[in-house]
């Protein structure tokens, strides 16, 4: 176990730190920093790496640091404060301003207990995922039964035809009834007054006519109807 303190007493704006390990801390960078996320998760992972890490392990001012930093592992100066400020904001690194100076300090238990933490949240999370596919599976095995194929399924299907079959017939019947409704009688019957006043009109020309022949060339009734083809019955109708 690791324990190193990196302070400067004379200046409050130095920072001091306080870290026994840094295996356990678990890559994250949030979103919020000024950094851009790529930039930030680069700098976060190299702050973390074993060779930077290492110079914690003795008294390090912090200019000291920002100056090995970059030529251990090609980081920004200005992102060591940014990216400790990070930490701190995780809950991995604690942080309390001593006099002049501010200290800082992180213990394995802190990482441990976070991962634990996420740990419990993403089985939390897992668990609600399984809980809606086992609903979902339920659904699907439900919808099947309601599409599979039996024999009172089949049954019914048969009895709706028959009814669609009878319902047909009886629309059939009903049209056909409605055509020779009352309305259909009456103009029926119109239409047979028309026909007998027609065939009277033309049975009265047919006896003027056969007047005026009889009258003009002295022929007999009877010759007229063999010669015009005149039924010898032809009557006004009633």
């Amino acid at each position: 176990m690791h324990r190193t303190r990196m302070f400067n007493a004379s200046l409050e704006e130095e920072i001091v730190f306080s870290i026994e390990t840094s295996k356990d801390l678990p890559v994250s960078v949030p979103a919020n920093s000024s950094y851009g996320k790529h930039q930030e998760k680069k700098v976060y992972q190299q702050m973390k790496s074993g060779h930077v890490l290492q110079n914690f392990f003795d008294e390090i001012k912090m200019k000291d640091l920002e100056k090995i930093a970059p030529k251990q592992k090609g980081i920004v100066p200005q992102s060591v404060k940014e990216v400790t400020q990070i930490l701190v904001d995780e809950g991995l690194v604690e942080c309390e301003k001593i006099g002049t100076f501010v200290c800082y300090w992180a213990f394995p238990s802190q990482a441990t207990i976070m991962r634990k933490r996420q740990l419990e949240e993403l089985d939390g999370h897992i668990s609600n995922l399984e809980t809606k596919v086992n609903e979902l599976r339920d659904e699907i095995v439900v919808a099947k039964k309601k599409k599979e194929v039996t024999e009172e399924r089949k049954q019914l299907e048969t009895e709706i035809h028959d009814l669609k079959l009878k319902h047909q017939v009886l629309k059939e019947k009903l049209d056909k009834l409605n055509e020779e409704g009352p309305e259909a009688i009456r103009h029926l019957e119109s239409g047979i007054a028309k026909a007998r006043d027609d065939a009277n009109r033309w049975t009265e020309n047919v006896f003027a006519a056969k007047k005026w022949c009889k009258k003009k060339f002295n022929m007999e009734d009877k010759l007229l109807n063999t010669q015009f083809q005149i039924p010898p019955d032809l009557d006004y109708m009633d």
